[in-house]
This record gives C-alpha cells, structure tokens and sequence, in this order.
C-alpha cells in the first residue's frame, strides 16, 4: 500500500510540473532570483568597506547601515517567498486554478522586483 501511494504520490508531482501556467512562472521566477544573486558581486564595489547603506530616505539620508554581506538577505528572501508560493500551489486542490496562478506569478513578480531593488542599493553604494 506505501508503495502505491509513493508512485501516485511521484506522478501527482510530474503532473503538476507539466501544465505550462506552472513551469513558466516558476522558470521567470529561478531566473530573476539567479539574477539578483548575481548582481551584487558582479557591480558592488565595496573599496575596502565593511559596512553598506541598505536604506535610504529622502527626508533625512542614509537610514540603515549593515555589514555588506545583509544585502544577501534580499535574495534569500525572494528564493524563500518562490519556495513557499511554489509548494502551496502544489498543495491546493485542482478546482483552485486561478489561485494556483496568482500565487505562482506573484513569486515571479516579487522576484522581480528585487531586481530593481538590488540594482538601486548598488547604483547607491557605487
């Protein structure tokens, strides 16, 4: 009986996988995380600094100074919120469509994102 349930469990996943509005968001998604994993050690240049600006206000300036590896929190954050989205569309039932995709690209649409958010902390620590 473990032994059924494990390969229906195993072609549940496949199935799951092989629908176009599940793959598609979900690649969008791996793509803009990897690119701002790769960003800040491709543009940031530091110059012997240990710690960055990873907030600032018009108002009153820079708000918020952390050491420099904290701009890898956006990141982990974004593959986390991809992660979550991702297992609860494959936990809701099938009648539950519409829900499955607005969670799916919304991960892809934070993702992003933090693109932009990244592109702007290193434009303002250069």
């Amino acid at each position: 009986m473990f032994r059924l349930n494990a390969i229906f469990g195993k072609l549940a996943w496949l199935m799951f996988w092989r629908s176009f509005g599940v793959w598609l968001p979900t690649l969008v998604g791996i793509l803009a995380n990897l690119t701002v994993w790769l960003l800040p050690p491709w543009q940031l240049n530091l110059n012997g600094r240990s710690y960055i600006a990873l907030h600032y206000s018009i108002y009153v300036g820079t708000t918020r100074l952390a050491p420099w590896y904290h701009i890898y929190l956006m990141p982990a954050s974004g593959l986390l919120v991809l992660v979550i989205h991702n297992l609860l569309a494959y936990l809701l039932p099938g009648r539950y469509q519409l829900l499955k995709k607005i969670l799916l690209w919304s991960a892809a649409g934070i993702n992003c994102l933090l693109i932009w958010v990244i592109y702007l902390l290193i434009v303002f620590n250069s």
